[in-house]
């Protein structure tokens, strides 16, 4: 499940057939705005909807909102508490939006077409996804 979001999750129907790639263009021509990294996790939470590992890719900066930490502490209460999320930044800078250490949250400092396969094999969903695939 693909939640883009600026200051609110956008709706988008993405075809899972087309490339990485081919999708992020599309997400890309949404256009800009504010940040709310805690937008897809608060749907998440309301949709009721159970994931075990949510991706975020984000410029860790939280201008809309509760905050990511305050969102992910409550979908994991309510919702999954074995859930894990591993946050991409995609800035230049080691820094972070939750503290280092809280339980069930992972960093990527950077991006690169390596970060999705690295993501699958460390938890696990390499099984589903031979390649990733890069145009």
């Amino acid at each position: 499940r693909v939640l883009p979001f600026q200051e609110h999750v956008i709706n988008i129907a993405l075809n899972p057939r087309d490339s990485v790639l081919s999708n992020a263009r599309r997400i890309a021509e949404l256009g800009g705005g504010g940040t709310a990294l805690c937008a897809p996790i608060e749907r998440l939470t309301q949709d009721h909807d159970k994931v075990d590992l949510f991706v975020g890719i984000t410029d860790n900066v939280e201008w809309v909102g509760q905050g990511f930490l305050s969102a992910w502490r409550v979908y994991r209460e309510q919702i999954a508490q074995e859930a894990k999320a591993v946050l991409v930044t995609v800035v230049p800078n080691t820094d972070r939006p939750v503290p280092q250490g809280e339980p069930g949250v992972s960093f990527v400092h950077g991006w690169s077409d390596s970060v999705l396969r690295f993501v699958a094999e460390v938890f696990g969903i390499c099984q589903k996804y031979d390649t990733i695939e890069s145009e």
